[in-house]
């Protein structure tokens, strides 16, 4: 029989609801007071019915753990009336039914029997998480620029096929983003998938992997896939235990739940198999083993007859990640490309037509805009010490040798100067070198720290994963830097006009829906009945709120609050009215320490990135960035814009 536990403060809404229930389900009941994830520990549920009233902290806080616990527990809520709209608006979790207060009883037992019968049913958490998974891999590179024409029928056959995959081809032609793709194209898309490190597979983390892979399943899931990367660097002892899991014989004192499952190994190669076996680098006996399906991957030289279509699929995938308009490659661009012999491969082409992107004000191309990797580009920049020193031109040194053939300008006594004013001028591209370099220079001497104790410590297992989870974190971060500081080189003089600032918020939160998950933060907005409007330019404003949710999920700890409210403010004498979005980051006991203010320049800009180019975006809209960091248990980003 199902179980259902009630969870609610109302005595009298639990006890409704435990009568109601009571032939559908075995029904048990607790308080928010109460100790529920023991309850829970001792006896799983199969559904919450979990009562929201104010002060939504606690319940809500309470559901987030029993989440935690138990991914896979469906919920629906019962809600006070005058709620039902901020109930409505929690972000992440995916409840089955959001039921007024107090209830129908017929409208609930309907409800539960259609939960538990399967009808309608919302996905569970995990559920929910793997789908997003599966939704960013399939926005990845498209499957007509990793595969010729050719070999998409093989791929396809492979795909549906449970047998081992062996997919060989040089650095950058897309080996690991096929394997993910062959994986999410399977009927086994659903099913956990891991990948590791050839060099980093030793067999206690083998074990590991492959226990994580037996008990991430439901239960009636015995499948899972492992993509190896390259199979030239795995070591020679674990040369018997590939060959074994390959075959499906697993060594003694394997656990139970993986020798039950049945597992699909994916393998990428730089080196062939044929060239491996030839010189002595991998045993006859392995090669057999998982040579079952082998996908050669051409290289993009011998490709050429694709490349117009290759670079029109790849510019417009890049342009949707920028945000730019769709770009098309002139004919003397495309005529250079051509004659490159792309030693790089698909990798290297996207970075050359990223590069060509960057440096296009239009929507075409030129052949003057395309510079590969080792070209020096042709706008060097000052080296950062000169920038730092020199600084920007003082007025007395702009004034010395005036442009002869200028109009006179005539300025009003009241207008702004530049100094006081920095809306209407270019970015100031001083601070963003800054702040860049400053960001950057603590990973890059992390990676360079690690690396120099590779050599010593490449047998240390540990010293390996760590190193791998550092590098891979910091180069991560490095790339979203620079990103945020090209976006920001865009940005022109703003054009301010009335805003619907909670309808930018909806569209920047959705973009994060699957790290919200990921982290498992609880997203609460309130406010938005009013429809607060600022007065501000909508892509800039945008582009500030992204760097502020960016930088604010990227420190949360899991399981973090964020909630998101709106308040205008009265105009008082000398001002206008004014709207505070607010967003206050609970479970934040020192998550804040890295937005401290960096000294006094520019009234204290947040010592990160993204921060530091929100608040400049922000300032010349006549609006301000504020951080509260006095209460120990919460941090508050406050973003101050003129109400429309």
């Amino acid at each position: 029989m199902p179980r259902i536990l009630v969870i609610d403060d109302d005595l009298s809404a639990r006890e409704s609801a435990r009568l109601v229930l009571a032939d559908q389900a075995t029904v048990r009941t607790a308080s928010f007071d109460d100790d529920v994830l023991t309850q829970i520990a001792r006896e799983p549920a199969d559904l919450l019915l979990v009562g929201l009233s104010t002060p939504l902290d606690r319940p809500l806080r309470v559901l987030r753990e029993v989440l935690l616990a138990d991914p896979n527990v469906r919920v629906m809520v019962l809600v006070e009336r005058d709620l039902m709209a901020a109930a409505q608006r929690i972000f992440d979790y995916r409840v089955e039914a959001i039921l007024p207060k107090p209830f129908d009883p017929h409208a609930l037992r309907r409800r539960v029997g259609e939960v538990f019968s399967g009808h309608d049913r919302i996905p569970t958490l995990r559920e929910s998480m793997e789908a997003a998974e599966s939704e960013e891999h399939h926005t990845g590179p498209d499957l007509a620029v990793l595969l010729p024409a050719a070999l998409r029928p093989f791929f396809a056959r492979s795909a549906q096929s449970n047998g081992h995959v062996v997919i060989e081809g040089e650095p950058g032609t897309g080996k690991s983003a096929l394997a993910h793709r062959l994986h999410l194209d399977s009927p086994w898309r659903n099913s956990p998938y891991a990948r590791v490190d050839a060099w980093a597979l030793t067999e206690a983390r083998l074990d590991a992997v492959l226990t994580r892979l037996a008990t991430n399943g439901t239960e009636r899931e015995h499948v899972a896939t492992l993509c190896i990367e390259e199979l030239a660097l795995l070591a020679p002892e674990m040369h018997p235990l590939l060959r074994d899991l390959a075959e499906g014989n697993y060594p003694p004192g394997t656990h139970a739940p993986v020798r039950r499952m049945t597992l699909r190994l994916l393998i990428t190669t730089t080196e062939s198999l044929a060239d491996l076996a030839a010189r002595g680098a991998l045993p006859r006996e392995l090669r057999d083993a998982i040579a079952v399906l082998v996908l050669r991957l051409p290289p993009l030289r011998s490709r050429k007859g694709e490349l117009s279509d290759l670079c029109a699929v790849i510019t417009d995938e890049l342009a949707r990640r920028y945000a730019r308009e769709p770009v098309r490659l002139s004919q003397d661009a495309l005529d250079k490309l051509h004659i490159y012999l792309w030693p790089g491969n698909l990798r290297e082409l996207r970075t050359v037509l990223a590069r060509a992107i960057a440096l296009t004000d239009n929507t075409e191309v030129s052949g003057d805009a395309v510079h590969f990797i080792d070209e020096v580009l042709p706008f060097p920049a000052p080296p950062l010490e000169q920038a730092v020193e020199e600084g920007p031109p003082t007025a007395s040194a702009q004034t010395e040798e005036p442009a002869r053939n200028a109009p006179a300008v005539n300025h009003e006594p009241d207008s702004p100067t530049p100094e006081t004013a920095p809306w209407g001028l270019p970015p100031p591209m001083e601070l963003v070198a800054q702040l860049l370099a400053h960001e950057v220079k603590n990973p890059l001497v992390a990676i360079k720290t690690f690396t120099q104790l590779l050599r010593d410590k490449f047998d240390d297992a540990e010293f390996r994963d760590r190193f791998y989870e550092i590098v891979s974190g910091d180069v991560a971060r490095i790339d979203s830097l620079v990103e945020a500081a090209t976006a920001y080189s865009r940005l022109e003089a703003p054009s301010p006009e009335p805003v619907d600032i909670g309808v930018l918020f909806d569209d920047v939160l959705k973009e994060f829906e699957r790290s919200f998950l990921g982290k498992r933060i609880l997203v609460l907005r309130e406010g938005l009945e009013t429809r607060p409007r600022a007065l501000a330019d909508p892509a800039q404003l945008r582009y500030a709120i992204r760097c502020i949710i960016a930088k604010s999920v990227d420190l949360m700890p899991e399981g973090a609050d964020l909630q998101i409210g709106f308040q205008t403010v009265a105009a008082t004498a000398g001002t206008g009215s004014r709207l505070a979005a607010t967003l206050r980051i609970g479970g934040a006991e020192g998550m804040m320490a890295d937005m401290a203010p960096l000294g006094e320049r520019k009234e204290g800009l947040p010592g990160n990135l993204e921060m530091a180019l929100a608040r400049e975006v922000l300032m010349r809209q006549d609006g301000a960035l504020r951080i509260d960091m006095d209460d120990p248990r919460a941090a508050v980003v406050t973003i101050d814009l003129p109400a429309a």
